[in-house]
């Protein structure tokens, strides 16, 4: 592999960190990070940010995790053992489902709990 996919393995990874991060915080906090929000969302605004979280926060950690768990396939492949393309791009497709059902599942949330 070059530095461009050891590039893009690190910024999946931190990606990864920082979404399970931001539903760690939503879980003890109650806080919402603005990536999941938006700039132009007031949250002084929204009808019931309690039960967005509620919805969202177990959702997010679940896509987090997975995407972490992609970045270190990425980086068994870079520096450990050449894993076969098909694996590689059955996970990719995998973590392109994942990021699609979440979308729909975030855009859901916000109609019912936010907008």
């Amino acid at each position: 592999m070059n530095n461009v996919d050891n590039l893009m393995n690190i910024m999946i990874f931190a990606c990864g960190a920082y979404t399970i991060y931001s539903a760690i915080v939503m879980m003890t906090k109650g806080e919402i990070k603005k990536w999941l929000l938006g700039d132009k969302t007031d949250i002084k605004k929204c009808r019931d940010v309690q039960g967005f979280i509620n919805y969202i926060a177990i959702k997010t950690l679940i896509l987090g995790i997975f995407v972490l768990l992609f970045s270190i396939i990425g980086f068994v492949n870079t520096f450990i053992i050449s894993i076969n393309k098909e694996l590689l791009i059955g996970a990719t497709i995998i973590l392109f489902i994942f990021l699609v059902i979440f979308g729909f599942i975030y855009v859901r949330a916000r109609k019912k709990y936010l907008d």
